[in-house]
C-alpha cells in the first residue's frame, strides 16, 4: 500500500467541529448529481453543464484511482449537507485547489460551512498541504464573501474565474477566530496547536 493509499484509508472519515467528512462513495452519486445540478449551484461550477449519474460514476472511478483529488460528503448531525473537495494536488509544491457547496439554501448562514472547512483543515494538515487555492466565478458573491472570511486573498483572474490564495498562517489565524466565535476554541487548539500541526 502506498503512502497516499494509506492516507486515503485513514482520512476516509473525519469527525470534528460538529460535522463529519466522509469520502464520496458510489451510493452518494445520485444525491451528489442532484445537488450539483440545482439552479443555485450549477451556474457556479467549473463546468456548468448538468451531470448525469453515468458521468459521476466515471469521475469517481478516475478520482479513486489517483491521488490528486479527495472528495467528501459533509454531514451535520448525521445528515448529508454538502460537498467539499481537495483537488489539483501538487505534492511537490504542497498546494491544492478546493471547493465547497451546500446541498440547499436551508443550510446557508447556519455556520455549517465554516465547520466543514475547519474539518477539511485536518485533512490538509495530514496531507501536508499548505497553500490552498480557490477559483470562483465573479458573480458568486456569497462564495467570495465566505472565502475571504477565512483568509482568502485575490491574486489574479484566470479566464472566467477569480483566483484566491489562502496563505497558511493567515488562513489558520482566521480559522482560529472563527472556531472561537463558534464556541470551538478548545477543539481548534487540540487539532492545530497541540503539537503545531
Amino acid at each position: 500500500m502506498t503512502r497516499h493509499e494509506s492516507l486515503r484509508a485513514e482520512l476516509s472519515r473525519i469527525a470534528a467541529f460538529g460535522v463529519e467528512l466522509r469520502s464520496v462513495e458510489e451510493q452518494d452519486l445520485p444525491m451528489l448529481c442532484h445537488w450539483r445540478n440545482k439552479p443555485e449551484i450549477l451556474p457556479f461550477m467549473g463546468d456548468v453543464r448538468p451531470v448525469t449519474p453515468q458521468v459521476m460514476r466515471f469521475w469517481l472511478g478516475r478520482v479513486q484511482s489517483g491521488d490528486t483529488v479527495w472528495p467528501y460528503i459533509g454531514c451535520w448531525d448525521g445528515t448529508p449537507v454538502g460537498y467539499i473537495e481537495i483537488k489539483d494536488i501538487d505534492w511537490s509544491n504542497s498546494s491544492c485547489t478546493s471547493g465547497i457547496f451546500l446541498s440547499g439554501k436551508e443550510n446557508f448562514s447556519t455556520g455549517v460551512s465554516f465547520c466543514l472547512v475547519l474539518c477539511r483543515e485536518i485533512v490538509l494538515a495530514r496531507l501536508g498541504l499548505k497553500l490552498l487555492i480557490s477559483k470562483i466565478r465573479p458573480n458568486n458573491v456569497r462564495s467570495i464573501r465566505f472565502c475571504t472570511a477565512y483568509g482568502a486573498e485575490y491574486v489574479r483572474t484566470d479566464g472566467e474565474f477569480l483566483v484566491y490564495h489562502y496563505e497558511f498562517s493567515r488562513r489558520r489565524q482566521k480559522l482560529k477566530t472563527i472556531a472561537a466565535a463558534l464556541g470551538m476554541k478548545d477543539e481548534f487548539a487540540r487539532h492545530f496547536e497541540e503539537g503545531q500541526t
